[in-house]
């Protein structure tokens, strides 16, 4: 009858055990330096050498942002967007889409402060004939048509958000 590893005793199975348990901790032993314990561990110190740039890369030829003159909107505006909804200019288009429900956005980047970038917004909305409500963000109503209005702090400046 053969005898098979299962069959076996345990200690025949891992009679290679403690060889490779001592191998592992002389490998460990040797890897992390042991030193003598006059120089109390710690490794001599180096000199520290600044090495100059290997290379030198030229930018004056890299293509450059074109902002459009006299400040305006960077991006072009789906063509449903409300023609009278207010922008702060100059802006650049984010992010535009369609939302649940048929509901769509545009989102748009402002370098002007949280604060007044909602009151310029909300004050041209009032000028355009919209009325205006809440806080947060702002609802924005004419003729049956419902916007709303959410503005909020980016690292980058303030995005607006047109909900229509």
């Amino acid at each position: 009858m053969e005898t098979t590893e299962i069959d076996m005793p345990i200690a025949e199975r891992f009679h290679a055990a403690p060889l490779a348990v001592g191998c592992a901790l002389l490998l460990v032993l040797a890897v992390s330096g042991c030193r003598p314990e006059g120089d109390g561990g710690n490794p001599e110190p180096s000199e520290i050498v600044d090495v100059p740039p290997a290379l030198e890369i030229p930018i004056e030829d890299d293509i450059q942002e074109k902002r459009p003159a006299g400040g305006g909107l960077t991006g072009v505006l789906p063509s449903d967007f409300p023609s009278d909804l207010p922008l702060d200019l100059p802006a650049s288009l984010v992010d535009f889409g369609g939302g649940g429900a048929g509901q769509r956005y545009v989102e748009l980047l402002s370098s002007v402060g949280r604060g007044p970038l909602v009151e310029s917004l909300t004050s041209q909305a009032a000028a355009a004939g919209w009325r205006v409500s809440g806080q947060g963000p702002r609802r924005l109503e004419r003729s049956g048509q419902v916007v709303t209005l959410v503005v909020k702090a980016d690292s980058l400046g303030t995005l607006y958000r047109y909900e229509y």
